[in-house]
């Protein structure tokens, strides 16, 4: 029998078999046809595809594999070279964070109850994910309010090199496209473990710096407010344990929000969002548009504080950003 004298010729080999290439396809998370693009040498994939190529390979066909990658990719072992995955014990929410949190519900002023407990839950968070500081971006997401929820605000942020420190002053709005949306349409954990690629079925889509990304939803009695969306610079980044404790820091924030935050699966009717870029021009008037409905207010003789100016704002930018995305569909639809 032919022995096979570069992985690509055995992997050709191993997935002759339609049902094979299929099986083999889901484990990893692409489509067949990438699989066969591999195989003819057309495309190489990222090294952490070739890691979890390795993984999901019986273990001799594992064992024929990796001498045959080390001879093309000089430096390559079997190991990940993605950060060390701590012990299931020091992924665990520490005893002090619940008290923390606890104490600052009871003494804590309402207006003053969800930055405080942002702040301090996403720095926890944050050391506890990222160690190494390799880069992480972790964003409290929540739905923006109305009879029906048409989109979702990153209303509040902290990260890591490469991402600033204070991220809600980038946050953008997001819809049915985005990892968060599925997240809160579905009611469940949405994971992405390589943004980067545009044949993985997950969903979401890559913003800058990131190669993977989590979204926990933020839930009470069956009801959602949003979801925990964290992204990293790291692709496969989020291993099952990594995932479970974002899921607790989702379940510990929740409970700094306020009950009519919370809105029936019913009621969640996401649009689709144009693309960061689209809507920078219009987040950057933010300040001066509330600037301008406080002045309005002043004149007419209304009683606005500066919280209602607000979110009269983020509606009226949330109804334009809608529009351009709808006109776009539209447009497309008529080609």
């Amino acid at each position: 029998m032919y022995e096979p004298q570069t992985w690509h010729e055995l992997l050709k080999q191993i997935i002759t078999d339609a049902p094979t290439r299929q099986a083999l396809a889901s484990e990893l998370g692409v489509v067949p046809v990438t699989l066969t693009r591999w195989a003819n040498d057309e495309v190489t994939p990222r090294r952490h595809n070739l890691h979890k190529l390795l993984e999901v390979l019986t273990p001799e066909q594992r064992e024929r594999m990796l001498p045959l990658l080390e001879r093309e990719f000089p430096g390559f072992t079997a190991s990940k070279s993605a950060t060390p995955v701590p012990s299931t014990e020091v992924l665990a929410i520490p005893n002090e964070v619940y008290i923390r949190v606890v104490h600052t519900l009871a003494y804590t002023p309402r207006q003053l109850r969800f930055s405080s407990l942002g702040d301090f839950v996403l720095q926890h968070a944050i050391k506890q994910l990222d160690p190494y500081r390799a880069g992480i971006a972790i964003y409290i997401v929540l739905c923006s309010p109305g009879k029906r929820v048409r989109s979702l605000r990153e209303s509040f942020g902290r990260g890591t090199p490469p991402w600033p420190q204070v991220l809600e002053q980038h946050g953008i709005f997001l819809g049915a496209e985005s990892l968060a949306g599925h997240a809160v349409i579905f009611g469940h954990l949405e994971i992405n473990q390589d943004l980067s690629s545009s044949e993985t079925l997950s969903p979401g889509y890559r913003g800058m710096w990131e190669e993977s990304a989590v979204a926990a939803p933020l839930l009470r009695e069956g009801k959602i407010a949003g979801c925990l969306l964290v992204s990293s610079t790291l692709p496969d980044h989020f291993i099952p344990v990594r995932c479970q404790l974002i899921e607790q820091y989702a379940e510990l924030l929740a409970l700094a929000l306020d009950p009519e935050e919370f809105y029936d699966p019913q009621q969640i009717d996401l649009g689709v969002m144009p693309p960061p870029e689209t809507q920078r021009p219009y987040l950057l008037r933010f300040r001066h548009q509330v600037a301008a409905v406080l002045k309005e207010a002043l004149r007419d003789q209304q009683l606005l504080t500066m919280q209602e100016a607000e979110a009269r704002v983020w509606q009226q930018i949330e109804a334009e950003l809608l529009r351009i995305s709808s006109f776009s569909e539209d447009a497309e639809k008529e080609e």
